[in-house]
């Protein structure tokens, strides 16, 4: 599995610093940077410097007594960096807090205390999502071009639809089952 990378962002020190440890001892993921105070808007220091690290993951921690500004933080990167994973930690207690954090853009909500096990588990989660949408996105389409009979230009449709997909998508493979095919010549190349 992939090494992940993380940002912890606390207002407490203690938090921070905890969340940190947990992070680097499930030995899939590292925190390569950490914040005290939670994003406020748009061109706030703190998103520019969560973007700087270009982390796979942020973890915030939703204090108790004030839940909505990390719930603020949560929809501002979620709306500035929507490839992120956001988590978020918080008291189970609270199903509000919790609804308000998943609908704001955090694909996880961890109990606190958390532990390496739980973030082990949302890492692992995470990883096989993105698994599974990569292989979903890179998988090849077929298009056949069929003629009726000869001469109704199947051949100049075929190779101009791959010349349209190759400009639009990238790699593209023309393959001609004609015995006598004629798709080198429409491409002025020689067989």
């Amino acid at each position: 599995m992939p090494e992940l990378s993380v940002v912890v962002v606390a207002l407490d020190d203690e938090q921070r610093t905890l969340l940190q440890v947990l992070v680097d001892g499930t030995s899939v993921a590292r925190a390569v940077h950490s914040c005290a105070s939670f994003p406020m808007a748009t061109g706030d220091p703190v998103v520019r410097r969560i973007e700087s690290a270009n982390p796979d993951v942020v973890l915030l921690d939703v204090p108790t007594e004030n839940p909505n500004l990390a719930l603020r933080g949560i929809e501002l990167l979620h709306a500035q960096m929507p490839k992120c994973a956001l988590f978020a930690i918080g008291n189970m207690n609270q199903p509000q807090v919790i609804v308000n954090a998943m609908r704001s853009g955090a694909c996880e909500f961890i109990e606190r205390p958390a532990t390496t096990t739980d973030l082990l588990e949302a890492f692992v989660r995470l990883t096989a999502s993105q698994r599974k949408d990569h292989t979903q996105e890179s998988r090849g389409k077929i298009f056949s071009v069929v003629n009726a009979k000869g001469g109704s230009g199947s051949t100049t449709v075929a190779v101009n639809l791959a010349l349209a997909l190759q400009a639009a998508h990238g790699n593209t493979a023309l393959v001609d089952l004609a015995y006598l095919g004629h798709c080198a010549l429409h491409l002025n190349l020689k067989p």
